[in-house]
């Protein structure tokens, strides 16, 4: 319900579920979506991370490693940490 209500942290958990099947079907596409909102729609660090992951290793999405270190980047200069490790 929060997700539904664009809560930008439980749109990045309910991804989470998505991602890897806890409680609901595993739909790796519909977690890529749900970090995209969170990110483009509330700018929140960890889903745009979440997302750039999804980019690494092609989860849910094309893998493009360009667009994932970019996604890395935005994060990590909003000071979101794991972004800065996953971009170095």
């Amino acid at each position: 319900k929060a997700a539904e209500q664009n809560f930008p942290r439980a749109m990045c958990y309910l991804g989470e579920c998505c991602e890897r099947g806890r409680g609901v079907e595993q739909d790796e596409k519909k977690a890529a979506a749900l970090y995209r909102r969170a990110w483009e729609e509330e700018a929140y660090p960890p889903a745009a991370c979440s997302l750039g992951l999804c980019y690494e290793m092609g989860a849910g999405v094309a893998e493009d490693k360009e667009k994932a270190a970019e996604l890395y980047r935005e994060a990590a200069e909003r000071g979101y940490a794991p972004a800065q490790c996953n971009l170095a």
